[in-house]
């Protein structure tokens, strides 16, 4: 989910969606809903399901974008947001990161092995920031 705030002074007058891409997705991921009603000075947030995806995109810079059928080729609308993996002139990139810390503050990725419980399952950092052992699905609060 992310939030999107219109901050120009007149709304867009053409359909618009907002794009995702990651090198780990077989392709750009577009939302559903248009952006063309969203007027100066409003926020609206956008979802768009990644499905499943593997725990090395979590780490890995997504771009973001804006598209639309009224765009020619090679035009684009750029977001007025700058992120330290935005390459000069490019699209909008994120990133997040994603880690579990055990009790001790050791740092762990997601699928890293954190250890054993109490009944000797593998406790392993899930994508969530939660450590959890053999299938449990509330997750260890110790980790985050």
């Amino acid at each position: 989910t992310v939030e999107v705030a219109q901050t120009g002074v007149a709304p867009f007058y053409y359909p618009l969606s907002l794009t995702v891409d990651a090198e780990a997705l077989p392709s750009p991921l577009m939302s559903e809903g248009d952006l063309h009603t969203l007027l100066p000075g409003e926020v609206r947030a956008v979802t768009i399901d990644l499905g499943w995806v593997s725990a090395e995109l979590l780490s890995a810079p997504v771009t973001l974008g804006l598209s639309s059928p009224m765009l020619q080729e090679g035009q684009a609308v750029r977001f007025a947001t700058t992120t330290p993996w935005v390459e000069e002139g490019g699209a909008l990139a994120v990133q997040w990161a994603v880690t579990c810390e055990d009790e001790d503050g050791v740092i762990y990725a997601p699928g890293e092995v954190m250890g054993e419980d109490d009944a000797g399952c593998a406790r392993v950092c899930d994508v969530d920031g939660q450590g959890r052992a053999c299938g449990s699905a509330d997750g260890d609060r110790s980790a985050r």
